[in-house]
C-alpha cells in the first residue's frame, strides 16, 4: 500500500477569528464568553471597532492543554503566562531585525 504525505498543519501568527478560534476549542458563543470572564482565554486582540482575533499559537496551546487533561486552574496559569509573554514581545527589536 502507497503510503501518502498528508500535510502538517503549520501553527503560525495567523489572527483566528472568533468561528475559528471557537471551533478549533469546542466551544459555543457563550462558551467563549465565559471562558473569558473565568481567565481560561486568552484576551482578543482586536483589529478593528468590532474585529477581534486570537493568535493561532494562542489557541493551538490552550488546545492541548485541554488534550492533556489540564485543570482549570493549570489552564488560567497558562493563559497569564501567554498574556504576559505577548506583553513583552518587543517588536521593536523585530522591526530592527527586518529592516
Amino acid at each position: 500500500m502507497a503510503k501518502t504525505n498528508t500535510p502538517q498543519p503549520v501553527i503560525g501568527n495567523r489572527l483566528l477569528s472568533p468561528p475559528q478560534y471557537r471551533s478549533i476549542l469546542g466551544m459555543s458563543r457563550s462558551g467563549e464568553y465565559r471562558a473569558l470572564s473565568e481567565g481560561l482565554l486568552t484576551q482578543p486582540i482586536y483589529s478593528g471597532p468590532r474585529s477581534r482575533k486570537l493568535p493561532e499559537h494562542e489557541v493551538e496551546i490552550i488546545r492541548q492543554a485541554q488534550i492533556a487533561g489540564a485543570t482549570e486552574d493549570e489552564i488560567r496559569e497558562a493563559v497569564k503566562a501567554l498574556m504576559a509573554a505577548r506583553k513583552n514581545q518587543d517588536w521593536r527589536k523585530m522591526l530592527a531585525e527586518v529592516v
